[in-house]
C-alpha cells in the first residue's frame, strides 16, 4: 500500500507501507510571474479560447515566500499582471 498526504503551502509527501519516503514535493512561495507555473502562456490561452477575451478574469492564489516583505512581494506581482494586458 502506497500513501500520500498533502498539506497547504507545505507539500505532497507519498510513502510506502513500511513508512519510506519515496516522494516528496514541497512547495514554496514567489511573486507571481517568478515561480514554476507559466501563468504567462496560461493567460495567453484563457485570452486565445475565451468567446470574452475582453472580459477575461484569471483568480491567482499568492503565496509570499520566507523572509519577503509581503507588501514588496505584492508590488512585484501586481506589476506582472498588469504586464500581461501589454503583451
Amino acid at each position: 500500500m502506497i500513501w500520500g498526504f498533502a498539506g497547504p503551502w507545505y507539500g505532497e509527501f507519498l510513502r510506502d507501507e513500511d513508512g519510506n519516503l519515496l516522494l516528496c514535493l514541497e512547495v514554496g512561495g514567489a511573486p507571481l510571474g517568478e515561480g514554476d507555473v507559466p501563468l504567462r502562456e496560461c493567460y495567453n490561452i484563457l485570452k486565445q479560447c475565451s468567446p470574452t477575451s475582453d472580459r477575461l478574469v484569471m483568480l491567482i492564489e499568492m503565496v509570499t515566500p520566507k523572509g519577503t516583505n509581503p507588501s514588496d512581494c505584492w508590488e512585484k506581482s501586481l506589476e506582472f499582471v498588469r504586464g500581461l494586458e501589454a503583451m
